[in-house]
């Protein structure tokens, strides 16, 4: 979250309990007024997060796991790019020495389809989608589950903190290495 979000997120928060016309001491009120709903609201979801299984729609391993890491919030989007990878399946387009590269077509809500371009780095063991859901949210994306179930691959829990599906620092997002075979894998420079 950049912090022009977190400033909008704040003024749009605060504006619901303060206005322009309070007086200083229902400004103090109803700003720890404020605060305490805040507190209060986060407290809630702490205990859900503690003591409430979320319900698994899905008899994946890969699902269970990611219930037992993930908030609700972010598990229930996790659970939705799940649900939604199975309606993708990776088409293989080509390979060269350090990488595969993959396309998936998936559809949106306003019919218009999409592609997406999934680069699997075959020496580092991870993959890498255009999308950079996983760089951006932190959730792996529908393009790269569905990868993932084209490999059989059913748990992500060793492969997430190893980097296997990490984008940090990665290069299989070089299609360059992909297109020609003289770059090399690592800094997309052509080889001497």
């Amino acid at each position: 979250m950049s912090s022009s979000q977190r400033a909008e997120s704040s003024h749009a928060f605060f504006k619901k309990y303060v206005s322009k016309r309070n007086l200083l001491m229902d400004f103090i009120l109803r700003f720890n007024r404020a605060f305490a709903h805040q507190r209060h609201e986060e407290l809630r979801a702490d205990h859900v997060d503690t003591n409430e299984k979320p319900v698994l729609k899905l008899p994946l391993k890969m699902e269970k796991q990611m219930a037992k890491i993930y908030t609700r919030k972010i598990f229930l989007k996790f659970q939705d790019e799940l649900w939604h990878s199975l309606l993708t399946m990776p088409q293989f387009v080509c390979e060269n020495a350090t990488h595969k590269m993959y396309v998936v077509e998936s559809s949106s809500k306003e019919g218009v389809r999409r592609m997406r371009k999934i680069a699997y780095d075959k020496h580092l063991d991870f993959a890498s989608c255009t999308c950079k859901k996983f760089e951006s949210e932190g959730i792996p994306c529908r393009h790269i589950l569905s990868f993932l179930r084209l490999g059989k691959i059913d748990s992500i829990v060793n492969n997430a903190k190893s980097g296997g599906i990490s984008e940090k620092d990665s290069t299989a997002h070089d299609y360059k290495a992909l297109k020609d075979p003289a770059v090399k894998a690592n800094g997309g420079r052509r080889r001497q």
